[in-house]
């Protein structure tokens, strides 16, 4: 944390300007305010394709003079600073002004994840679920992110709140929108959770399907091989004097077998479950 000060401090312009420094991010605490300057981390996210990437990202705040410590500039919010960097007059004011502005990223990748879920909704209804256990996955990582980075955003929110009390008027609707951004996250992953179970049950209820056609002709089996283990038997038999008594021995297990058939489609062990 030591030697993170002294790199902004050493950074600082002397004139009111915005500067962007790629660095290594160490590990410092959400958001902290002294005599020196204030600082908050606003991570923000990346979509690369369907997968959400987190970047962190620490604004400084000195006199009216703005650092960003990245590991990865993101323009997105290099441009929001930059457009809000002339209405400066509070850090409170500032910070709440930029989350603002990223919270509808946010959005924006809550809707894309709601299209998704109803997508694997449709797959595992129609049966289609080839690959949808990993994408179901995936899609609660995601969710994860996200809300992740909303809390942190709802903290600094609620710290700037806190700190200037004067702002609640003007800003108090941005903590009340996050906030629902995290019940909208929480219960999109619980419907996920709730998708898992629905996969799960699929695939046992698919499992049992074929454990009961399976068992069926095992079943069906079983008296014809009976049949034709006794009469593979070196003993005197009924019929084995027949001259037919081999095509009469096979219609006989023929018939036992439809009769089995028969049987079974009356009780409706044959029938898919509704």
């Amino acid at each position: 944390m030591k030697d993170t000060y002294s790199f902004i401090k050493a950074n600082l312009l002397k004139e009111d300007t915005f500067q962007i420094l790629g660095t290594k991010i160490e590990n410092v605490s959400l958001i902290q305010k002294d005599k020196s300057f204030f600082y908050a981390k606003i991570p923000t996210l990346d979509s690369q394709g369907k997968k959400v990437i987190q970047n962190e990202n620490l604004v400084f705040l000195k006199n009216k003079q703005v650092v960003v410590l990245a590991e990865k500039e993101d323009k997105e919010l290099r441009d929001t600073i930059k457009k809000f960097y002339k209405y400066y007059s509070t850090p409170e004011k500032f910070f709440l002004t930029v989350i603002e502005e990223q919270s509808d990223e946010i959005l924006d990748m809550i809707t894309a994840s709601e299209t998704q879920i109803d997508i694997l909704e449709s797959a595992i209804v129609t049966g289609k679920i080839k690959h949808t256990m990993a994408k179901m996955i995936f899609l609660k990582r995601n969710l994860m992110k996200i809300r992740s980075i909303n809390r942190s955003y709802m903290r600094i929110a609620s710290y700037c709140l806190r700190e200037n009390p004067r702002l609640n008027k003007d800003f108090l609707g941005v903590y009340e929108k996050l906030l629902h951004f995290d019940e909208l996250a929480e219960s999109y992953r619980e419907l996920i959770s709730s998708l898992l179970d629905a996969y799960l049950s699929v695939i046992s209820n698919r499992m049992n399907q074929v454990m009961k056609f399976l068992t069926i002709i095992m079943t069906t089996a079983i008296p014809v091989t009976v049949i034709s283990g006794i009469y593979g038997m070196n003993i005197p038999l009924p019929l084995q004097a027949q001259e037919y008594a081999f095509e009469i021995i096979l219609i006989l297990m023929l018939i036992t077998g439809i009769v089995m058939f028969i049987l079974f489609t009356k009780f409706g062990w044959l029938k898919e479950p509704q």
